[in-house]
């Protein structure tokens, strides 16, 4: 069963990676914990040997520091021993000056001197004595006495000389001076033991601080002799550890070609696996396309009731059976990576409403309420793959139809992000159905899983469609979740990012609008707040009502503050007071009848076009209604100047007849047989002298065997195409003075045709199906031509409206002019075209021939398009863009709905000729 998914968790496919076996399998080896002890060593020996270094440098730097201050201390006791020898030096000048006084005051004066001296040195030695020890400090201060007092006692033999002097008594004097001369030398003897005890001090400190460097440096050689052991140690291990590595990467390549080679298995059989599903799955589908051509086609002849029941079974049967095939294909393409998203522009509104109606009936047989709104902030013109796109928007709502059994199926679009070249959306498609169990919500997006997998579910499904719209979704760069609560509903939401084209999409006059008073009413909320966004964007301004009786009292209370309503939305299918009868009330008094009524219906009322025409309706939507739809029916109903009672909904008025002295001779070139006879009759009764042709080859010859004013030329047909017999004949007018204008005609031309068709020589183009006021402007245009008034018996009217769910009766009554005998020929020619085309696509597609079902696509969407069968149409116009893109992938799908639509158009077609008088 195709569940909804509802979890914000999206399940990875990482998640399901094989474990790491090589892990597993590795030794374990004891290595790292015996290099981690090797390194802790090492750090150590390094720590140790950077503290020992720094410990000789301390050393060196002390070295350095003591060599300073027993220098500076050598040259203070040099200084002093100088200064000693100054003090002896006035005794001895005496001899020479004669000058006693003034030779004892130099004596004085270099005493003091000495004593000053004597008394820094000694004071530095305290200050300075950190590297001495007591006993060293006790012997240099010992030192200072002895000088001290030998200088004493030289100074007091020198005065006693000088006194000698000073009583004449020179030989006494003289015997004096040698005795101080001997102090003297006692006080030089106490600078000699000063000098050698510093010596001896200096010497025993040189060898305490070089036997503290030797110890130093015997245990840096045994930190040396322990780093090189665990070098080697390190190395010896290390080679082993290489040996041991070199066999565990073997092991491992050994492992990982295994591994490889068992990737690569899989990936093979996962490949074969694949193609075999596509293969089959392609091959069983053929021969299933042509069970269900068969008994559609066997559905269609009389049949007793016993009969038409086994077919529908065996028809439902296949239908469930080519669904699941469709499913296993895109799985198994997605799987094998062989699905490409396309990159073409496209509208998204009109891919996203006709994926809607696609899905309206099935809606409407449950009576859910089918919603779709498109915030208008986000852009129509894109490019990305819209079949993909519409893919996946068709399997989320579908899959919400089929769980929900009241209530309402929405489809919301907004827009997250956008720059100047992308956009990313936001889709949401909420129910109010079964809901999903939390514990399921994880599942739904695998393959083959379903919400509820016994065998005895309510639903069916492969549960294959979720998986292939999460892939879809990652292609298309976004991601996709489900929330949900069991009993009340889920919402399925997913992003998509989709770059913007230069191509616009819905485009229209919106001046007409603006302004407009406009009563929008509805019994559904969503509805009719989608309406009234839509509206308010139109540049009207809307009001709404939830029934009936609000519709009748909100209408005349506009008429009473003298702002009455220009236009009214009504909705057909209502409780209580429906819109039929609320039309019927408005058109019955003359104050609210000036408003112009459009109804919208969730289902095909039986009747209902014509009911509306009786009630003066301007206009008949199918729900979803699609923006362009609505859009072309408010101009269509308010170009009738406010008198839509009057007129057929949606009909343009009447075109004039041609009037001539001589006709104009037209050929038309067209190979659908419906498309044909309606262009003859309505040429015709247009007042032209027309000549048909089936192809462009038989174009061609007519052209050169006949004379003609204008040739109306399909682009589309067998053998020769409309450019390569436009072709041919500006081929054959070259180097003459004629000229033969051509009008293209095509329905929705792809894009470059318009661009092509000037190339190659054509003058002007009509759009099909055929509309007789547009295709007597493009011919005015080329042949200018004066009008009459046309006879009442002549009139071919053109319809501009809506589709209902299956044929738009008016707009083909508005094709023949209300003509029987056409109306007769022209159902009879399709219903006969119709079977050999579905015969000629079913076998294309067996054939794989993109050509073959382009070509029949396109021939039946003409034929549809001019029968009024809008649904049936666009239909076949997928078909005809699939055959088109030259991929073919899910093409039997789009020609099954093309069956069912014809199934349903038929007994529609024969109802009109057995009605018709």
């Amino acid at each position: 069963m195709l569940t909804h998914p509802r979890s914000k968790t999206i399940v990875d496919a990482s998640e399901h990676n094989l474990p790491d076996e090589e892990s597993s399998r590795q030794p374990h080896h004891r290595w790292p914990f015996v290099y981690f002890l090797l390194a802790a060593f090492d750090v150590l020996i390094v720590l140790a040997s950077i503290g020992l270094n720094h410990t000789l440098v301390n050393i060196h730097r002390e070295n350095l520091d003591l060599d300073q201050v027993w220098a500076t201390r050598l040259a203070t006791y040099d200084e002093l021993h100088e200064q000693a020898a100054a003090v002896n030096a006035p005794v001895n000048d005496v001899l020479f000056s004669k000058d006693f006084i003034a030779e004892k005051a130099k004596l004085r004066a270099a005493r003091r001197v000495f004593d000053a001296a004597l008394a820094a040195a000694s004071a530095d030695l305290e200050r300075t004595a950190g590297d001495l020890s007591p006993e060293e400090l006790g012997q240099l201060q010992h030192d200072f006495t002895d000088i001290h007092r030998a200088m004493n006692v030289m100074v007091a033999e020198a005065n006693m000389t000088f006194s000698y002097f000073s009583i004449g008594a020179p030989i006494q004097a003289g015997e004096w001076m040698a005795t101080m001369q001997r102090k003297y030398n006692d006080v030089g003897a106490a600078f000699g033991q000063l000098e050698r005890d510093v010596r001896a001090m200096q010497t025993e400190l040189l060898a305490r601080q070089a036997a503290s460097a030797a110890s130093i440096q015997q245990t840096e050689y045994i930190l040396a002799f322990f780093v090189a052991c665990m070098i080697l140690a390190a190395l010896l291990y290390g080679g082993r550890l290489m040996h041991q590595a070199k066999l565990a990467m073997e092991e491992r390549r050994h492992h990982l070609d295994e591994l490889v080679q068992a990737k690569e298995s899989a990936l093979e059989a996962s490949r074969l696996k694949s193609e075999f599903l596509a293969n089959m799955s392609h091959e069983i589908r053929t021969p299933m396309n042509g069970v269900i051509g068969a008994t559609e086609l066997a559905l269609e002849t009389d049949l007793s009731n016993e009969q038409r029941e086994y077919l529908e079974l065996t028809k439902s049967s296949a239908d469930a059976l080519l669904a699941l095939l469709n499913d296993i294909l895109d799985f198994s393409k997605i799987e094998a990576g062989k699905l490409d998203l396309e990159a073409v522009p496209f509208g998204l509104r009109e891919t996203l409403e006709s994926s809607m109606k696609t899905l309206a009936l099935r809606a409407h047989q449950k009576r859910l309420e089918l919603v779709c709104h498109i915030s208008p902030e986000v852009p129509d013109g894109l490019v990305g793959d819209p079949g993909r796109l519409r893919q996946i928007v068709i399997n989320l709502v579908g899959n919400a139809i089929k769980f929900t059994e009241r209530g309402e199926v929405a489809l919301h679009l907004d827009v997250t992000e956008a720059d100047d070249t992308s956009v990313q959306l936001h889709f949401s498609v909420s129910d109010t159905g079964i809901g999903i169990p939390p514990d399921k919500q994880r599942l739904i997006f695998g393959a083959f899983t379903q919400a509820d997998g016994s065998t005895s579910r309510r639903h069916g499904g492969t549960g294959l469609g979720l998986a292939i719209c999460s892939q879809l979704v990652q292609m298309m760069g976004g991601r996709i979740w489900v929330e949900s609560d069991v009993g009340k509903g889920s919402t399925f939401q997913f992003t998509t990012r989709l770059n913007m084209s230069e191509e616009a999409g819905l485009r229209a006059n919106l001046e007409d609008l603006r302004g407009l008073n406009v009563l929008i009413v509805d019994d559904n909320a969503t509805n009719r707040r989608i309406l009234t966004e839509r509206i308010r964007g139109w540049w009207m301004e809307p009001q709404a009502a939830e029934d009936g009786p609000g519709a009748i009292a909100a209408l005349r209370r506009a008429v009473d503050q003298g702002r009455p309503f220009d236009l009214v939305l009504l909705d057909c299918n209502m409780p209580g007071l429906d819109g039929f009868a609320v039309a019927a009330r408005v058109q019955q008094d003359p104050d609210l009848a000036s408003a112009t009524l459009i109804m919208l219906t969730s289902a095909g009322e039986h009747g209902g076009a014509a009911r509306c025409k009786e009630l003066g309706v301007a206009g008949y939507l199918m729900k979803p209604v699609a923006a362009a739809d609505l859009l072309r029916t408010l101009h269509t109903a308010l170009a009738s100047g406010g008198e839509p009672a009057k007129k057929r909904p949606g009909i343009a008025p009447p075109v004039e007849r041609v009037d001539r002295e001589t006709k104009l001779r037209v050929l038309l070139a067209e190979d659908n047989p419906v498309n044909r006879t309606l262009g003859l009759r309505m040429l015709s009764k247009l007042g032209y002298d027309v000549v048909g042709a089936e192809d462009g080859r038989k174009t061609v010859e007519a052209v050169v065997n006949g004379s003609f004013d204008l040739v109306l030329m399909d682009l589309q047909m067998p053998g020769m195409d409309g450019f390569e017999a436009t072709t041919a004949i500006r081929e054959r007018e070259r180097g003459t003075d004629q000229h033969l204008p051509i009008v293209a005609l095509t329905a929705h031309a792809m894009q470059g045709d318009r661009e092509r068709c000037l190339a190659v020589g054509m003058d002007g183009f009509a759009s099909k199906p055929i509309q007789a006021a547009e295709l007597t402007a493009a011919i005015e245009k080329l042949v200018p031509i004066t009008t009459a008034g046309a006879p009442d018996d002549a009139p071919v009217p053109t319809s501009n409206a809506t589709p209902t769910a299956v044929l738009d009766r008016e707009a083909l009554y508005d094709q023949v002019g209300d003509d029987p005998e056409l109306l007769l020929r022209i159902v009879g020619l399709f219903l006969d075209d119709s079977r050999t085309v579905l015969a000629d696509l079913l076998e294309g597609l067996t054939k794989n021939d993109n050509d073959a079902i382009q070509r029949g696509a396109h021939r039946l969407k003409g034929a549809l398009l001019t029968l009024g069968a809008n649904p049936a149409a666009e239909v076949a116009r997928e078909l005809e863009r699939l055959g088109r893109s030259g991929s073919l992938d899910g093409a039997d799908t789009v020609l099954h709905d093309l069956q069912r639509e014809l199934a349903a158009l038929q007994p529609e077609l024969e109802a009109l000729t057995r009605t018709s008088p």
